[in-house]
């Protein structure tokens, strides 16, 4: 019976564990584990999780972060859930909740990487002392820097990362902070939804030369054909 559960919910593979179904990050980085997203790998997941202040901060560990595949728009991806919150009275404020997390994105041939959606559902009180504040950095296989992106409460809540060209494989590095801040009254900050989408484009969209030489090579003989038949 437990082996029919593992094969229901993740593969055992020589290199770890290949997901494709919500998984909590503490798992994936437990079990050096990969979840795809349709024609999207991710893996290599590391994060850290800081919490300051006396005030209520959840969740307290990465296992309450789940991890899920998501396709919106046509475009494959994955986003980060788990009910992030950060709140406070005067007395215990600021209270903060920070999530530095990583992870490697490789698209299956042919495709190649070539942008990068970034998108947020969240929401804060006493804006701008509480706020929700999501940065990201982009590098390519070799870790050169390729663009980055930023998103916040309560006025930008998506942003696009346009790359210099296609990637076959990208990291992304993502700091998560909530803050929760006030004089007076309550303050929270809280994030639902942190979603990452991909755009692509074929490897072969622009043929060689070659190819072309190849391709009127064929159309002419074609063309000879017809006439022969004609």
């Amino acid at each position: 019976m437990k082996r029919i559960l593992a094969l229901t919910i993740g593969l055992l593979t020589a290199g770890g564990m290949i997901w494709a179904t919500p998984v909590s990050l503490q798992t994936l980085i437990n079990t050096n584990g990969t979840i795809t997203s349709g024609d999207k790998t991710f893996s290599n997941f590391e994060a850290t999780l800081t919490i300051f202040g006396p005030g209520t901060a959840t969740p307290t560990d990465l296992s309450g972060i789940t991890v899920k595949p998501v396709i919106q728009g046509g475009l494959f991806g994955i986003s980060l859930t788990g009910g992030m919150y950060a709140a406070c009275l005067p007395a215990d404020c600021p209270t903060t909740w920070n999530l530095n997390v990583s992870w490697e994105v490789t698209a299956a041939s042919p495709y190649l990487i070539d942008g990068v959606h970034l998108i947020i559902n969240g929401g804060s009180a006493n804006p701008p002392n509480s706020s929700v504040t999501v940065s990201e950095n982009v590098f390519d296989g070799g870790l050169n820097f390729l663009g980055n992106g930023l998103v916040f409460t309560p006025t930008k809540l998506t942003d696009f990362i346009s790359l210099p060209q296609g990637y076959s494989k990208i990291s992304v590095f993502k700091d998560i902070f909530l803050v929760a801040d006030v004089k007076s009254g309550f303050a929270f900050a809280k994030l639902s939804d942190v979603r990452q989408l991909y755009s692509q484009t074929p490897s072969n969209a622009i043929p060689e030369p070659g190819t072309y030489a190849m391709l009127g090579a064929g159309l002419a003989a074609l063309a000879l054909l017809r006439r022969r038949f004609s």
